[in-house]
């Protein structure tokens, strides 16, 4: 049907106006490989009078010559921004760099120069119309692009620009030894009012001497999310705030009795992957928090509007997340803990073919009551492959892996 829909879009630009066209086109509004969807003679002719009409719309000086076109989260990024200015609701704007993690090849941040939260604080009483709103907010926030950051690690600098929806990535490729961060804002474009231009994040350290490293799923593996169902998971997103969602029955214990069995020595490093959207970062590190799950770093995907498609969503950036990890914190053992509502399955055996020394479980909680996908060998030799249902099975299995 797309492809039947360009084809006919194309036929009628090349019917009509060769500067209508040429705008469409100059404007990035509609990629030439998008109108030519089809395959023949016919279509190639309309490919060549396309680029012909607009050869003779810039010669005429009706255009400039096409530049890549932005892409169209960031157009709806600069739309909301203005349309919140016109309104006169934008609030001032926070350089905010999350949780990060230092390891023996390296240091990794991540942050987002956004417009801040509404201050009103949601509790277990409040009405699920709150909620809604709150959650709506998170994701109408307004981006600053062109803010200049410098992040300092023990004697190493790193220094970028926050991109067109406000994000920065710090990758330090020198070895780090170091618990905080200092971030600070160096530049920021005319317009853009910031609540504070210095702050120190944590870092979770990761030495030779971490005993493992725990990589651990959110949605249905720790916190219920109810995920695997679309109409239950966005009532109870929209409902819930951060102090009404429920931990997984008896994870944060296990999780706290991990980190705890180390003693004087050094406890295992925690990890949190997940398909959520950066905008949540907020309220899943309250949840975490009140549910007192070990700290660690939330590594989280960006979603937006994209020019092949409309929203990104997938789960196929967990494994460039986890790779990032066990590059920078080479050699210690890996243990990863998901669920069975969505790919972490998949995904996991993935990252243990790539790291078959490394990942020593693959622990995956049974959320479909058998009916998905079970792991009955593991995809490599030497890691333990487990489903589990209840805290005390995976605590069984995780000593297993550890202790092999």
């Amino acid at each position: 049907m797309g492809s039947f829909f360009w084809q006919n879009v194309a036929g009628m630009f090349c019917r009509h106006s060769d500067k209508l066209r040429s705008v469409y086109y100059l404007k990035g509004l509609i990629p030439l490989e998008r109108l030519v969807y089809g395959e023949g003679p016919e279509y190639r002719m309309i490919g060549n009078e396309m680029e012909r009409a607009m050869k003779r719309d810039c010669e005429k000086g009706f255009l400039p010559p096409r530049e890549d076109p932005e892409s169209l989260d960031i157009m709806a990024a600069k739309a909301l921004r203005r349309v919140k200015k016109t309104l006169h609701v934008e609030r001032p704007f926070d350089a905010v760099a999350y949780h990060g993690f230092s390891g023996p090849r390296g240091a990794y941040v991540v942050g987002r120069v956004i417009e801040v939260l509404r201050d009103k604080s949601l509790g277990e009483d409040s009405p699920w119309w709150m909620n809604t709103r709150d959650l709506l907010s998170r994701f109408t926030r307004s981006r600053a692009p062109g803010v200049e950051i410098a992040i300092q690690i023990g004697d190493s600098t790193w220094r970028g620009t926050s991109g067109g929806t406000g994000y920065f990535t710090a990758r330090f490729t020198r070895p780090a030894e170091a618990r905080q961060a200092k971030i600070e804002v160096t530049s920021a474009p005319e317009g853009f009012s910031l609540v504070r231009y210095q702050q120190t994040i944590p870092l979770t350290l990761v030495t030779q001497k971490t005993p493992y490293i725990v990589i651990s799923d959110i949605d249905d593996t720790i916190i219920e999310s109810e995920a695997s169902d679309l109409f239950r998971s966005v009532k109870l997103a929209f409902t819930n705030n951060a102090r009404t969602r429920n931990a997984v029955d008896g994870m944060a214990n296990l999780y706290r009795s991990l980190e705890a069995r180390a003693g004087s020595g050094a406890p295992p490093a925690f990890f949190y992957v997940t398909s959520s959207s950066w905008s949540l970062y907020e309220m899943l590190q309250d949840v975490l928090e009140i549910q007192r799950f070990p700290k660690g770093p939330m590594l989280m995907q960006r979603l937006g509007l994209k020019q092949n498609k409309l929203v990104s969503i997938g789960h196929n950036h967990k494994i460039d997340k986890i790779k990032t990890i066990l590059e920078l914190c080479p050699q210690i053992p890996v243990i990863l803990i998901g669920d069975s509502g969505q790919q972490d399955r998949t995904i996991y055996e993935s990252v243990a073919k790539i790291y078959p020394d490394r990942v020593k479980g693959i622990f995956i909680r049974d959320i479909l009551n058998g009916r998905g996908k079970q792991s009955t060998h593991p995809p490599v030799s030497g890691v333990i492959a487990k489903d589990f249902t209840n805290a005390l099975d995976l605590e069984e299995y995780i000593n297993q892996a550890v202790d092999c």
